[in-house]
């Protein structure tokens, strides 16, 4: 009597890189995977997810980490992703995850249900590398277009929201702009921002990521790094936008 074959473990990844994007991107890339795997048979164990996560990035992706720990532990056999890049758009990255992977005997499989080869990541990396210069120069291009129509470029800072009908336009959040003023207020008077965050996670006062896409059942806890911006010095405090300045294309 023939023994019954056993199925292969899957893992799912799926990611999107910014606030441009839509969090459905997310369902999306999930559900064309669950068809990919069940196509081929395998059993689908686990899913890890990255949202508003750049693909340039690796520590900064918890549903990466994870999947490398995933990886490591041999706790699955095959990897699912709807392209790629969702894993990583940097060359160097991807190749380096593909030994990992060998090593480990870990499968990667993309929507065509093809199992990727050597050749298929290095075609992968060679055109991230085109990609990526590319992809800068059309953004910068569309910010430089943005600003010279008088538009803000990029998403819109705490405290103000979209102008209706007026598609890349700016009007001020009045609810949001008066906790903008309390933080320069209480800045200025030498309190931590620490403090400040923590008294607006006591208050129950939505934080920026909550507010930014408009989810009132969102997070309230706020942490000292949204105001200070951490190591770019990009939060509330270090905005210039809220001095009538406008900067843009100053990141990577």
């Amino acid at each position: 009597m023939a023994t019954p074959s056993v199925k292969k473990r899957a893992v799912i990844y799926a990611r999107y890189s910014s606030d441009m994007q839509k969090a459905t991107s997310i369902d999306g890339q999930l559900l064309l995977c669950r068809k990919v795997a069940a196509r081929n048979d395998l059993d689908v164990v686990g899913e890890f997810v990255d949202a508003a996560k750049s693909g340039l990035t690796e520590d900064a992706r918890d549903g990466y980490q994870l999947l490398l720990n995933g990886v490591r532990k041999h706790d699955f056999d095959v990897i699912i992703v709807e392209h790629f890049d969702r894993l990583s758009r940097d060359p160097a990255t991807i190749q380096r995850l593909k030994q990992v992977l060998e090593f480990n005997r870990v499968e990667l499989m993309d929507q065509k249900g093809v199992y990727a080869t050597a050749t298929d990541i290095s075609i992968a990396s060679l055109y991230n590398t085109i990609y990526k210069p590319q992809l800068a120069d059309k953004v910068r291009r569309g910010h430089d277009n943005a600003v010279n129509n008088g538009r803000i470029p990029g998403s819109y800072a705490y405290g103000y929201r979209p102008k209706p009908g007026a598609p890349g336009e700016r009007m001020i959040d009045e609810s949001e702009a008066k906790i903008v003023r309390r933080i320069f207020i209480e800045y200025a008077s030498g309190r931590s921002t620490r403090d400040i965050a923590a008294d607006l996670t006591r208050e129950g006062v939505l934080s920026p990521g909550a507010t930014r896409h408009r989810n009132k059942a969102g997070r309230t806890i706020w942490n000292h790094q949204c105001i200070t911006g951490g190591r770019h010095g990009r939060g509330i405090i270090g905005n210039e936008l809220y001095i009538g300045e406008i900067h843009w294309n100053v990141r990577s």
